[in-house]
């Protein structure tokens, strides 16, 4: 069935030219998977659509024995939405990640207000760009280390999204969320982000943004943790565990993109402090990333203006296997760094090299090839501890 879905999009109709560059929206190719953009049910004019990851990884040089060369289903997420009027919609999000069935996004939001617009529900808590863009629109096929480990993710709140001219706002009051991970969050938290882009004639984009949050812990205790950016295995090699006696988490993050044509560019530093109580000593977190792409075609990456992020990549000329195209071919590279290690929690340091080649195929039809090098790994008394291994890795991802 799968080949079969990925032979009906090779075999489309092929699309010169790309998308609308720096817009808050996407154009469609003439030709279109079935659900992409919603497609409107037979049930209350309900609109569906999703996507699916393939991953499979080969590891090497693992001296922990706890990774398993393998192909899964890395992401299948399906979403659904429904309009009530000009001013008002529903959205909602399933996904099946690592064999886990998980609640993502499933909110109201009112668009009625002259400043911006209203989310409530479960949604991402607006914190770090890596974190706000899509898992179908990253460059690498998972985020730096310090992305997955310290920002905060999805939960229950109510957020305000606002964009003036070049500034973007997003601010939220959360509070308990589903269990992502197979962690669940507790306590309130409040979150915002803004961000600062400037776009001239030539194409050329500055962004830079700032992240704060806190959070006021629950019955349950906080935990921070890493995949080695392989999500084949569900294998932390960085991991706080449980932190008892906490009372509190803040947050900050910094960062900026550069965009030149077919250049880009993007960084981030995240920061953590755990508060505990009283007889023992507050705990601090931290880490960061630098990362660059080259699309060798001559697109260049999509910005989205209204939220901040980054969107999907426009062949300039649509493969298919009919009529030929030869899709956007882009290569990417990143440094990343996480530090869980403070006082008497030993979580883990760690430092990863990533080397990447993408093929956009088609807006919807994306192949990618990973090689990641753990560069070093600091964590006393577990197997991980000095297990610097390479990781071979390749995904096929649709829009469905």
């Amino acid at each position: 069935m799968l080949l079969v879905f990925v032979l009906v999009l090779m075999t489309a109709p092929a699309q010169a030219g790309g998308g609308n560059k720096h817009s808050p929206g996407e154009v469609k190719e003439p030709w279109a998977p079935p659900f992409v953009g919603g497609v409107k049910g037979p049930i209350l004019g309900v609109g569906y659509n999703g996507f699916l990851q393939i991953d499979g990884a080969s590891y090497a040089d693992d001296a922990s024995g706890e990774f398993e060369d393998k192909v899964i289903v890395r992401r299948a997420r399906f979403t659904f939405d429904r309009k009530a009027g000009q001013k008002w919609a529903v959205k909602g999000s399933a996904e099946v990640s690592q064999g886990e069935v998980e609640i993502k996004d499933i909110y109201g939001l009112y668009k009625g207000l002259s400043f911006g617009s209203i989310r409530i529900g479960s949604q991402k808590e607006p914190f770090s760009l890596q974190q706000m863009t899509s898992s179908r629109f990253t460059t690498l096929m998972e985020r730096g280390l310090v992305v997955d480990a310290l920002t905060p993710g999805r939960n229950v709140g109510v957020a305000l999204y606002t964009q003036r001219n070049k500034l973007t706002g997003q601010i939220g009051f959360f509070v308990s969320g589903f269990t992502q991970d197979n962690v669940q969050t507790t306590g309130a938290a409040l979150t915002g982000r803004v961000t600062r882009h400037f776009i001239n004639a030539d194409q050329h984009i500055f962004h830079a943004g700032f992240s704060a949050s806190y959070r006021k812990l629950g019955t349950t205790p906080p935990q921070f943790r890493s995949r080695p950016e392989s999500g084949v295995n569900n294998v932390f090699m960085i991991d706080t565990g449980d932190i008892e006696r906490a009372e509190n988490v803040s947050r900050l993050g910094l960062e900026a993109a550069y965009v030149n044509g077919s250049f880009s560019l993007q960084g981030e530093y995240i920061a953590s402090r755990v508060g505990r109580e009283s007889d023992l000593s507050n705990l601090n977190f931290d880490g960061g990333y630098l990362q660059g792409s080259w699309l060798l075609t001559g697109e260049s990456r999509d910005y989205l203006v209204g939220t901040g992020t980054f969107g999907r990549v426009f062949p300039n000329s649509t493969f298919t296997i009919n009529n030929g195209g030869r899709g956007a071919w882009e290569v990417t590279a990143r440094l990343s760094w996480a530090d869980l290690n403070h006082s008497d929690v030993i979580g883990g340091k760690e430092y990863n090299m990533s080397l990447g080649l993408n093929w956009h195929a088609r807006q919807y039809v994306v192949v990618m090839a990973n090689y990641v090098n753990v560069i070093e790994i600091d964590r006393p008394g577990s197997v991980f501890d000095n297990n610097d291994m390479n990781i071979f890795q390749i995904r096929l991802q649709l829009e469905f």
